[in-house]
């Protein structure tokens, strides 16, 4: 699920590159952060994009369903941009220019290594 991007040229190209691989279904994609909130309610997608300006919908998510897993996106994926999507529970947070490249191996590195070790508070922050 991408979120909360509203529907853009980024989300749109982002979209087509994840759907041009059969083992990743986009289910969704939200305007805003409250709306993301509910889509995850509904879909309870495995991984959802995250756009920086989600992060109070990324803690909201990770209390919820601490399981999903959250990458973060933004134009600055550094210092303080990256601490605070750390902080609300992202598990990773990318250049929304790299993501076009490396955002399916960054969902499949998560979630293979999210099956390989259990759920913890340390494997949410590495």
């Amino acid at each position: 699920m991408c979120s909360p991007m509203r529907p853009s040229l980024k989300t749109h190209v982002l979209r087509s590159v994840l759907d041009a691989y059969a083992d990743i279904q986009v289910v969704g994609e939200a305007g805003s952060g409250e709306e993301a909130v509910h889509l995850v309610d509904q879909l309870r997608p495995a991984v959802v994009v995250m756009d920086i300006n989600g992060i109070e919908a990324t803690t909201q998510v990770k209390l919820q369903y601490p399981e999903t897993i959250i990458i973060g996106l933004s134009v600055n994926a550094e210092g303080e941009n990256q601490e605070a999507m750390k902080r609300a529970g992202a598990v990773r947070i990318m250049t929304k220019e790299a993501a076009a490249e490396d955002l399916y191996d960054a969902i499949l590195h998560t979630t293979q290594s999210r099956r390989q070790a259990p759920l913890s508070d340390s494997s949410l922050a590495s």
